[in-house]
């Protein structure tokens, strides 16, 4: 029978004591846990919040390397879309070796908004921020150089002096609330241990590039899940100023410079294009977009009709075919 193991969970939050006191104590602490056997010592990150005694982990835990013997240290969690990847790379490879072999790594997307505010970070892009984030971490951790190429992060072969002292990382932990979290993290760690890049979701550069593995968007109202029409159109139909094009497909976007201002689609076996207004906002408009701006409608048969009044201008809403996978076959 494996014998049950007990480990530390511990952030530390603001007291009446001096916080050189207080870092003292908690490694007094530490040294006790090693001596008594305990398997680990987890330590949470917290930003601007009485909370927020180790904002910076690694820190604490290099001291905590140097004062223990045996027991496993580790933050959790590091929030990586507050880290840059690059750096964390580093600083994982050095704690590891500092501890001897005894780091745990633990990762995590977001904390609270408040936190995450304070860093100018917006809570809704944290998932397209951790997963690239996440993708660069191991890429470093297990190459010798770093190439990668994201929308948030781009690195063309960069030497990784540092490697870790556990091959090929130290373990990883992903704390959660939520079940189907588990096999999210379990899935993309599977995929990128046999070399296939991961993606914050099977659109954009996924489908667009050569395969790779992502979790499928899913969209629920109500308990029941909802097809992506479903969801983001069918609750606004009553809107004078939205037309629904059915059967078409978004098979370009023309930009200038970085800013999309067209859309071709196919209808009808013909090619359409679609130019926005100067004063007209996209929905949306970005590579496997769904919806676009404009000041033109198409009738049935594909044919537009001008409408230049701005009080009038209507929005593109084309029906996009989504492959419903969850690994897109390299080719």
């Amino acid at each position: 029978m494996t014998p049950v193991t007990f480990g530390l969970f511990d952030w530390m939050d603001r007291g009446t004591a001096p916080w050189h006191q207080l870092y003292e104590e908690r490694l007094q602490l530490l040294e006790a846990a090693d001596a008594a056997g305990f398997f680990g010592y987890h330590l949470a990150e917290h930003h601007a919040t009485p909370l927020a005694m180790a904002p910076s982990p690694a820190l604490f835990l290099t001291a905590a390397a140097q004062r223990t013997r045996c027991i496993r240290l580790g933050p959790l969690v590091y929030l990586l879309p507050l880290y840059h990847p690059l750096r964390l790379i580093k600083e994982v490879c050095m704690l590891d070796h500092l501890s001897n072999g005894r780091l745990e790594l633990g990762i995590l997307r977001r904390v609270s908004p408040y936190e995450l505010g304070s860093f100018g970070v917006d809570a809704a892009d944290t998932r397209a921020i951790f997963t690239e984030a996440l993708a660069v971490l191991l890429a470093g951790l297990t190459h010798e150089r770093l190439t990668f190429e994201g929308q948030y992060y781009r690195y063309t072969n960069v030497p990784m002096e540092l490697r870790p002292l556990q091959r090929p990382y130290p373990p990883l932990w992903y704390p959660t609330q939520h079940p189907e979290s588990v096999g999210y993290a379990a899935m993309l760690e599977g995929a990128r241990s046999i070399g296939s890049p991961t993606f914050e979701n099977q659109n954009g550069r996924m489908m667009e590039g050569e395969g790779g593995a992502s979790i499928i968007d899913v969209r629920a109202r109500n308990g029941k899940r909802q097809s992506v029409f479903r969801f983001y159109v069918f609750p606004y139909m009553d809107r004078p100023n939205l037309t629904v094009l059915t059967h078409a497909l978004v098979t370009r976007l023309t930009f200038e410079g970085k800013r999309a201002t067209g859309v071709e689609i196919s209808y009808g076996g013909n090619t359409h294009a679609r130019r926005k207004r100067q004063d007209h906002r996209p929905l949306g408009c970005r590579q496997s977009s769904v919806a676009y701006a404009a000041d033109r409608r198409v009738d049935p048969a594909g044919r537009s009709t001008s409408d230049e009044s701005p009080k009038n201008s209507s929005h593109w809403i084309f029906r996009y075919e989504v492959v419903p996978w969850l690994l897109k076959p390299q080719t």
